[in-house]
C-alpha cells in the first residue's frame, strides 16, 4: 500500500492495482486505505491489513463488511466497523436499504460511470464487450447502466445527475448518518472528449470511455436541487466534500 496527500487510498481489486485520489484540504493529514473483494471470503487478509497500522479505511465496493468477525482479534473487530467506507456503486438502492447510514463518518459515490465494463455471463455467444467466451464475473464498472450517460436525462429516461440527486436527498434526509461525501469514481480521461449525453454504450460501435464524464456531471449536478447534511438548500454538486480518481497500474 503506498499512501498519497490528502485523503489517498490505494485500491487492488482482485486483477488490479488503483489509486484513488481525494481532494481536500491542503493541510489535512495523510489518509490512507485499501479495498480487495478478497475481504468478503478472506477474513484474515483484512485482519493482517488492519494489524498494520497504516490503514486509514477500507472498503469492498459495497454498503456493508459482508466480513467474518470471528476470524478478526478483538481490536480489529471495532476497528473495520469504525474504518469501514460505504459505496454506493450504482444507481439502484442497495441491500437492505439505507441501514448502513448509521456506519461511518463517510460515503463514496457511484464506481466508474465513466467506462462500460458489464457483467460476462459464459453462455453468451458472443461474449458481451471485454469479455472472454465462457467467462463468468460481475460488472466492473457502473458505466454499463443509465450512469454512462452524465446528463440529468428526463423524468422518464433519468440518468447520471438524476439519480445522484435521487440518493444524495435520500442520504441527507437521514439522521446519524455520513457527513462527508465522494464523487463517484473516475476511471478515465478527465478531459471531455466526444459527449456522452444519450449514448448507450452497450450498442456495439458506440464509444465504451466517456472522457470528461465529471465535468459534463458538474455542469449538469449544478443545475439540480439538493440538501447538504447540515439542512441547506443547496445544488447536487455542492454537497460533494471529496473527489476520488482512479488510477490503474
Amino acid at each position: 500500500v503506498s499512501c498519497l496527500s490528502p485523503f489517498i487510498p490505494l485500491v487492488p481489486p482482485p486483477t488490479m492495482k488503483l489509486t484513488i485520489a481525494f481532494t481536500g484540504a491542503a493541510a489535512a493529514p495523510l489518509k490512507c486505505g485499501v479495498a480487495s473483494a478478497r475481504f468478503n471470503d478472506c477474513a484474515s487478509c483484512l485482519d493482517a491489513v488492519l494489524s498494520t497500522g497504516k490503514v486509514d479505511f477500507w472498503w469492498n465496493w459495497d454498503t456493508e463488511t459482508k466480513v467474518d468477525y470471528t476470524a478478526l482479534s478483538p481490536a480489529n473487530q471495532a476497528k473495520a466497523n469504525e474504518t469501514f467506507v460505504p459505496m454506493i456503486w450504482g444507481q439502484v438502492l442497495p441491500d437492505g436499504e439505507w441501514d448502513f447510514l448509521s456506519k461511518g463518518t463517510h460515503i463514496m459515490g457511484f464506481n466508474e460511470p465513466d467506462q462500460y465494463g458489464p457483467s460476462c455471463d459464459g453462455d453468451w455467444n458472443p461474449p458481451a464487450y471485454g469479455c472472454s467466451a465462457g467467462e463468468w464475473r460481475a460488472a466492473t464498472s457502473s458505466g454499463w447502466a443509465p450512469l454512462f450517460d452524465p446528463s440529468a436525462g428526463t423524468a422518464g429516461n433519468p440518468h447520471a445527475a438524476s439519480y445522484w440527486q435521487d440518493v444524495i436527498n435520500k442520504l441527507t434526509a437521514k439522521t446519524g448518518g455520513p457527513r462527508q461525501v465522494v464523487s463517484p469514481s473516475m476511471a478515465q480521461v478527465a478531459e471531455p472528449g466526444a459527449s456522452c449525453i444519450g449514448v448507450d454504450p452497450s450498442v456495439a460501435d458506440n464509444p465504451k470511455y466517456c472522457y470528461g464524464w465529471l465535468k459534463a456531471f458538474k455542469t449538469a449536478t449544478l443545475a439540480l436541487d439538493c440538501m447538504d447534511f447540515e439542512g441547506k438548500a443547496t445544488n447536487c454538486w455542492d454537497v460533494i466534500d471529496a473527489i476520488q480518481i482512479h488510477a490503474y497500474a
